[in-house]
């Protein structure tokens, strides 16, 4: 078994590594110069979307924004052997109607799309499409202050974005119904700062042929999701998994029974850190033997509760009424020839069949205690349900009759 100690470093070193990896492609990506602060900008002329280079040259007009942006885009065709962009695109306030999906070609390199306030920025969607879908291989993708919505009452099964990229900046968005993000590898890849309002499904990523690694999902707002906030799949073709991701410091309301806040069942070394997740069937849910050394650790939880499933090890730690350690002062009054009381309940929020899995220490706290020690404490299943709940404690003699024998109770449950 790993010490926890190797754990730890192992996820953060290798968040850190895809940091800097990260921040290395976006100085590369800085370092282009435009010679406006944009190549491209769409923005609506009356009932009109129009599209036009940074110089005023027109490109595409039409009633529908996604075919003026299509326009734009088909206007990139270059390889993307770089990470760097090769179209800024700049989206004025205004209302956009996308009456069919954007489709973004393996033939183009990394693309930016920029909106003037995520607020007034809408790009709103009237088919069962997404509104960007990324086709092929694609390296870099920024979208940033953009509003993407649908009709409230509009059914829908696909997400606003998808499609296969690496190193994806998606940005202080908003998201209102509908399903939100889902990428096929996602490696090397922040999502921040974004709200999702009344959505089923927030972010969803799944690996290609290899592991995706260092994805940090950060700082997002999740308001009333019905289904799940943020999951990473694992890949049921080939298997491969996500390795080195961090998700921290977002806030997940869910809708009570059916709503997740992070799910998994493919991953190692993930790192859940100081989230707030509340009114959620599970704050996070582990599928059986899927994901290993991972660390869940600051969180504040409300209304919720942890499912790590069988067969996963990692570290459950100071999450706010999630308790996997507790201290307790109890007492049992002496009767002068029992030996083996019931001393209280341990109190913490998992239960577990297997006695293994905790560890008690009593102390002494009493001169009735003291004078039956050595003694010897442990977990046992007063209720007959097959899961420990309750602490007992073992007496080396039964003591003096009516003395009040008093005890410090530490106990944990081992999560990894």
């Amino acid at each position: 078994m790993k010490k926890v100690e190797d754990i730890i470093l192992g996820v953060i070193g290798g968040a850190i590594g895809g940091y800097l990896a990260s921040s290395a492609v976006s100085a590369r990506a800085e370092t282009k110069k435009y010679t406006m602060p944009y190549e491209f900008v769409m923005y609506k002329s009356g009932d009109k979307v129009v599209g036009e280079k940074y110089d005023g040259t027109r490109i595409s007009e039409s009633d529908y924004a996604n075919e003026v942006l299509q326009d734009i885009i088909n206007s990139l065709e270059k390889p993307w052997e770089t990470a760097e962009p090769v179209g800024l695109i700049y989206i004025r306030n205004g209302r956009y109607i996308f009456g069919d999906l954007v489709s973004v070609p393996d033939t183009v390199g990394a693309i930016a799309l920029v909106g003037e306030h995520n607020h007034y920025t809408r790009f709103e969607r009237q088919v069962d499409k997404p509104v960007i879908s990324m086709n092929g291989q694609s390296h870099g993708l920024r979208i940033e202050n953009i509003l993407f919505t649908q009709p409230s009452d509009l059914t829908t099964s696909t997400s606003m974005i998808i499609g296969t990229v690496e190193w994806a900046h998606i940005l202080n968005n908003k998201f209102i119904y509908g399903n939100s993000i889902e990428l096929d590898s996602g490696a090397h890849s922040i999502i921040a700062f974004n709200q999702f309002e009344r959505v089923n499904n927030g972010i969803k990523i799944i690996p290609l042929n290899y592991d995706s690694t260092n994805i940090r999902i950060i700082g997002n707002i999740m308001s009333l999701i019905t289904g799940k906030g943020i999951s990473l799949n694992k890949n049921t073709s080939t298997n491969n998994i996500h390795k080195y991701q961090s998700i921290i410091g977002n806030i997940i309301q869910g809708t009570g029974t059916g709503s997740i806040g992070v799910y998994s069942d493919g991953a190692e070394r993930l790192v859940i850190v100081s989230n707030i997740l509340y009114e959620l069937e599970y704050a996070v849910y582990f599928e059986d033997y899927s994901v290993n050394d991972f660390i869940i650790l600051g969180n504040k939880l409300k209304y919720t509760t942890i499912k790590k499933g069988g067969g996963n090890k990692g570290i459950i730690l100071y999450n706010r009424d999630y308790i996997t350690e507790n201290i307790k002062v109890a007492s049992v009054t002496l009767d002068g020839t029992t030996t083996d009381y019931l001393l209280t309940t341990h109190d913490l929020s998992i239960l577990s069949s297997d006695r293994t899995m905790y560890e008690v220490e009593c102390t002494p706290a009493s001169q009735a205690s003291i004078n039956v020690s050595p003694i010897q404490c442990y977990v046992s299943d007063e209720d007959g349900d097959g899961k420990y709940e309750s602490i007992r404690v073992k007496l080396n003699n039964p003591g003096t009759s009516g003395l009040s024998a008093v005890f410090v109770v530490k106990v944990r449950v081992r999560t990894y």
